[in-house]
């Protein structure tokens, strides 16, 4: 099965979890450009880690991933005295960035994360599905619509 994106990239269908397949073509690292919720018109509605987020992306041959995602202008937690616990600063600084890893499987127009841990507790142990374009040095994923607003986050990579 092959699927073309424009015509920069045509991607072949295959499981990396497999010991006999080719690497992926976006395997590599990749720095966040952009992370934005749009709507069903691909209208911005939301850019919950900011105008100008970090993030990074790995993808390895065997079959690995991990993503990190977070704003750039997070808020830092004050230092602690040792053995005080978190400070509500650092408790409200989990909304700002975003952290999960696990392996990875590719189709033909999307990538499935195969989830072991994330920053998120309701993530672990899932299936997180993002639609893929790779267009170049430049990666887009897209997770499905969400609630009742059809709302599609998405993010865009460039290859370090």
């Amino acid at each position: 099965m092959t699927s073309h994106f424009g015509s920069d990239h045509s991607l072949t269908s295959h499981d990396i979890d497999t010991a006999d397949t080719v690497a992926a073509p976006f395997t590599g690292v990749w720095r966040l450009i952009s992370f934005a919720v749009h709507d069903d018109t691909g209208g911005v509605l939301a850019v919950p880690m900011g105008p100008r987020p970090r993030g990074r992306l790995i993808y390895t041959e065997d079959g690995y991933m991990s993503a990190t995602v977070g704003r750039r202008d997070a808020i830092t937690s004050a230092p602690l005295p040792p053995g005080t616990g978190f400070g509500v600063e650092a408790v409200s600084a989990h909304r700002e960035f975003l952290a999960y890893s696990g392996t990875y499987t590719w189709h033909a127009d999307h990538v499935v994360h195969h989830v072991e841990i994330a920053s998120i507790p309701e993530w672990n142990a899932t299936q997180q599905v993002r639609r893929l374009r790779l267009r170049g040095d430049e990666l887009t994923l897209t997770a499905p619509a969400a609630g009742p607003d059809g709302r599609v986050p998405a993010s865009i990579w460039q290859r370090i």
